[in-house]
């Protein structure tokens, strides 16, 4: 039986082909790989996910979206994939019924998660961290994830 983790094991003999185009950014498959080794790290001893944890990914698509999907599929975490611009009934039942332990989302959808009221975690990984995302994630009691500090070769 494959597993979407022996199909993304397949393609890591594609690292130096390129994997994600998005306007000017550029991922290959094994720099993908990496940033997604590195967050689903961050996932397990940072924010204590453990294997079959449920966790919310609300995002809009795109090079990070694809990154902390590849992440879930490393760390062993069950995504609960909800769209970024779900009603807040939608959203917050979706959150409450697949009993989240967290949420991984963007700058937006971090704060309809927070104006809908539900008291879960949430993480908003960027790809480049600069002051302005690191300053609003700590004012309004996000966690900021640098998705490239830490991209080392490894795919556990």
């Amino acid at each position: 039986m494959s597993s979407l983790y022996n199909v993304f094991m397949k393609s890591a003999s594609f690292a130096d082909r390129e994997f994600i185009i998005m306007g000017d950014m550029r991922l290959t498959f094994g720099q993908a790989f990496q940033r997604g080794n590195h967050f689903a790290r961050g996932l397990r001893h940072k924010y204590g996910i453990k294997e079959k944890a449920r966790v919310a990914l609300v995002m809009e698509t795109g090079p990070e979206w694809a990154v902390v999907f590849m992440a879930f599929c490393f760390a062993g975490a069950t995504p609960v994939v909800i769209a970024a611009d779900a009603e807040e009934r939608v959203m917050v039942n979706a959150l409450e019924s697949a009993n989240c332990e967290l949420a991984v989302a963007d700058l937006p959808s971090a704060g309809k998660i927070r104006s809908y009221g539900v008291k879960l975690p949430v993480v908003i990984p960027v790809m480049y961290r600069s002051d302005i995302i690191s300053y609003i994630g700590a004012s309004s009691g996000f966690s900021v994830f640098n998705l490239d500090d830490d991209a080392g070769p490894d795919i556990s």
